[in-house]
């Protein structure tokens, strides 16, 4: 009986070292190694104020994942044959009107931690007022420098006797004053038109001269709280709030 055993599994010794054992067993040894994972983490912060960038998206070997709302994300990278070679690899983080940064580093199977800052890029409407339906002033920010900014517009509409639109005006602000290189205080007057009287919807639009662009509407509520009037509208200077109010939305390409 022992002789028959021993002979048994001699043949089996035999017949598992002349055939592909992962086809016969469904076991990949490849496949183990293939599976060794880097897991990503971080947080997307603004370089400028150092607040968390809301849902940034992060880029890194064909993986692409958002973060949420407090700038943290998580993912996970397959470390393929040349990754754990020590190849390098690419890890992207961007969000929109912020310059992406790019960061190139060697992964391993392990939980690694990836923080970012990235330089917001868009020029920001950090107060605007239509003073008494008559005079709309803006003061707009830019990280780069008021030289940067191309384009400040106001968009005033007219209204019929129904409260009907029936003019949009689309009208350039002059640049009245600067506190520094990186904030101007603008400003157009609307003039009157009778019988058409001013909406109080407004907007303002600000484009810089790398594209980058921000656009907010607003209303003034002149029963109830009408705007102020944000500077002198000769000097400049500032006396009023500095505060954005009433704003309706954000739309930024």
């Amino acid at each position: 009986m022992t002789y028959r055993i021993s002979i048994f599994i001699a043949l089996l010794a035999i017949l598992f070292s002349n055939c592909d054992t992962e086809k016969f067993t469904g076991y990949s040894y490849d496949a183990e190694q293939l599976a060794e994972i880097a897991t990503l983490s971080g947080t997307v912060v603004n370089h400028f104020t150092d607040e968390a960038i809301r849902q940034p998206v992060i880029m890194a070997e064909g993986v692409t994942t958002t973060g949420n709302v407090d700038g943290q994300y998580e993912m996970e990278i397959l470390l393929t044959d040349d990754l754990r070679q020590n190849r390098q690899a690419q890890i992207i983080a961007a969000a929109p009107n912020y310059k992406s940064d790019t960061l190139e580093t060697i992964l391993a199977p392990d939980q690694l931690v990836f923080d970012f800052r990235l330089e917001y890029q868009a020029p920001i409407i950090e107060a605007a007022s239509f003073y008494e339906l008559r005079l709309c002033q803006a003061i707009v920010f830019d990280y780069q420098s008021l030289d940067n900014v191309e384009e400040v517009t106001a968009t005033l509409r007219r209204l019929d006797g129904n409260n009907q639109v029936v003019e949009v005006l689309e009208l350039p602000m002059q640049l009245l004053f600067t506190t520094n290189d990186d904030r101007g205080h603008y400003q157009v007057r609307l003039e009157d038109l009778e019988p058409l009287r001013p909406s109080p919807a407004y907007g303002i639009f600000v484009e810089d001269l790398d594209g980058f662009s921000t656009s907010l509407e607003f209303v003034n509520d002149v029963l109830r709280d009408p705007d102020p009037l944000l500077f002198d509208s000769l000097s400049g200077m500032p006396i009023g709030k500095r505060v954005i109010k009433k704003q309706l939305s954000n739309t930024s390409p």
